[in-house]
């Protein structure tokens, strides 16, 4: 088809083109590495996963001692299965093979521990998922340089007697420091 305004080719490329160029390749890349967990795929993980079938064993009534159950027997109450998957409340319980995938899967946008954690809540579970998502950001290269967590301030003791004042300098933006004085 024929334009009406038609663009004579160069081979000019300015340098917004270039940073356009280079935020698709990034976008391209953040996509493919992400991955899709089948609810198939659950299962089958499930399945082969030494400590989930022995949860599962117990959710079925094979075996009757929960401490079997491991790390898992203090949620069992909290257990069900649906076609080969078991959920805590309703969020799947992520079997081992899977925890890589579903970590990256959630800081694939290079979200913060807290909306990490927000996001793990509706959906998945495993024990010790916290700690596993404070590990996962505090590895991330590009969110320690871009997002450095905040740090933070230096606990002081208490007042030892009721008259006694408590003073802390703190920096401010503007190069001079407040001070914060409690009595």
């Amino acid at each position: 088809a024929m334009s009406r305004h038609p663009v004579t080719p160069s081979t000019d490329i300015s340098v917004v083109d270039n940073e356009e160029a280079a935020i698709v390749a990034d976008i391209c890349r953040d996509v493919t590495a992400i991955s899709c967990i089948s609810w198939d795929s659950l299962a089958n993980e499930t399945g082969k996963d030494e400590t989930l079938c022995v949860v599962l064993d117990y959710l079925s009534g094979q075996i009757n001692d929960p401490r079997l159950c491991t790390e898992y027997s203090k949620y069992l109450g909290h257990f069900y299965v649906h076609d080969g998957v078991i959920m805590y409340h309703d969020r799947v319980v992520v079997p081992k093979s899977l925890r890589k995938i579903a970590l990256a899967n959630l800081h694939g946008a290079h979200q913060g521990v807290s909306t990490m954690e927000s996001r793990a809540s509706k959906i998945m579970f495993w024990p010790g998922i916290t700690e596993d998502i404070r590990r996962k950001r505090s590895a991330c290269a590009e969110c320690n340089a871009n997002a450095p967590s905040q740090v933070s301030l230096p606990s002081y003791p208490a007042a030892t007697r009721p008259d006694t004042l408590q003073g802390l300098l703190l920096p401010s933006a503007a190069r001079s420091l407040n001070v914060v004085v409690v009595e």
